[in-house]
């Protein structure tokens, strides 16, 4: 409800009004950001047990759809408000969003259901939680990193676009900040041809792990920023803007990353979460946004002019190839104590169902383990 009134609230011109809209969509996104993906993954998880891949997939579809909405965004309510006003386009997202709550509402029956049990954790499951913790959040450090490089598209990049590229395309002149409707664009693309590119070469997923796509993601920008450097050189060698293509390929690479650390850290911030902790896990997920953005302040007003944009992104392209060599351990110790963690829980869900004389779970089956420890039915004689 939030993010339907909300954007009409954004509209009125009045100042304490404004910032009251802003304050109920920030409750808005507190409350579906971190819940909406959790409950995504819960009801695979339930629905369809077992079946990582596609989950997996469907994080990724998820990531597609919020980018249609950014497609949409950058398109239309700018124009509705050139013609309208503000007001007017204010009242789009407001009358999406009563729409989509209504789409939520419709599908409510197919959802997980979630049975809240309240028992005290035990010593080793309170210590278990912690290491897994911690090793999550080493993740998400490397991952602050990445956000303060990726937002510097935002940010320096725009600079750069203003004041060292050739505008003019097609014999009309852009505007610097109209070439970022590219990485939703092209996020459209990319996530299902990266989608279908691993299930090709890695089906399983026991090839290419989480942390594996992700640290290829770090290379990956690191690339993107490169291309700036070298476009940032030339810039101001020659004293002349740089073609447009320079930028356009920056973004294509940029996106490439995007996918692979940003859609993938999503579904492993609820794929590794302990299980009474997934939305807490995943709002920390998204947190790693926010810090990012709180390292990229200082790196811009204090770096970005005194080096110039060649050395600037030179320097971050620097900062990536170290993360991805840094993530390297921290990925190896994360898996090794999700490996764990997971033979744990499984051991202990396969206790629960035991009955108190034999291995078995199920009235009228046997529960029987087999040379690997894993616990196999059959049917009694």
């Amino acid at each position: 409800m939030p993010y339907v009134f909300g954007p009409i609230l954004l509209g009125i011109p009045i100042d304490w009004v404004y910032y009251l809209g802003l304050g109920i969509l920030a409750i808005g996104t507190g409350v579906i950001k971190p819940n909406i993906s959790t409950l995504m993954g819960m009801t695979y998880d339930q629905k369809r047990p077992g079946q990582e891949q596609l989950r997996t997939d469907a994080f990724f579809m998820f990531y597609f759809a919020i980018n249609v909405g950014s497609c949409f965004s950058y398109i239309i309510p700018p124009l509705v408000s050139r013609a309208y006003g503000y007001q007017g386009a204010s009242a789009i997202p407001s009358v999406l969003m009563a729409a989509a709550l209504a789409f939520f509402a419709l599908g409510k029956k197919y959802y997980a259901v979630e049975v809240i049990r309240r028992r005290q954790p035990l010593p080793e499951e309170k210590a278990e939680r912690w290491r897994v913790l911690t090793r999550i959040f080493g993740v998400f450090a490397m991952i602050i990193l990445w956000w303060a490089v990726y937002d510097q598209n935002d940010v320096t990049w725009l600079l750069f676009i203003r004041d060292h590229v050739d505008l003019h395309v097609l014999g009309m002149e852009i505007l610097p900040n109209q070439l970022h409707f590219l990485n939703p664009f092209l996020i459209l693309i990319l996530v299902p041809v990266i989608t279908l590119l691993f299930k090709r070469i890695d089906p399983t997923g026991q090839q290419f792990p989480s942390t594996r796509k992700i640290m290829i993601g770090f290379l990956v920008m690191a690339v993107a920023v490169g291309i700036m450097s070298l476009a940032g050189f030339l810039a101001t060698s020659t004293g002349t803007r740089v073609s447009m293509g320079w930028v356009v390929l920056a973004f294509f690479v940029l996106t490439v990353s995007e996918v692979l650390v940003s859609t993938v850290g999503l579904e492993l911030a609820f794929a590794a979460a302990p299980s009474t902790m997934k939305s807490f896990v995943t709002a920390c997920f998204l947190l790693t946004v926010f810090f990012g953005n709180l390292v990229n302040i200082p790196l811009t007003t204090q770096l970005y002019a005194p080096l110039g944009p060649g050395w600037f992104f030179a320097l971050m392209a620097g900062l990536m190839v170290a993360i991805a060599v840094g993530i390297i351990p921290v990925g190896r110790r994360f898996n090794r104590s999700r490996e764990t963690a997971v033979s744990q829980e499984q051991a202990r869900l396969a206790a629960a169902l035991a009955p108190a004389t034999g291995l078995g779970g199920v009235p009228g089956e046997k529960r029987i383990a087999d040379k690997d420890g894993k616990i196999t039915g059959g049917k009694e004689d």
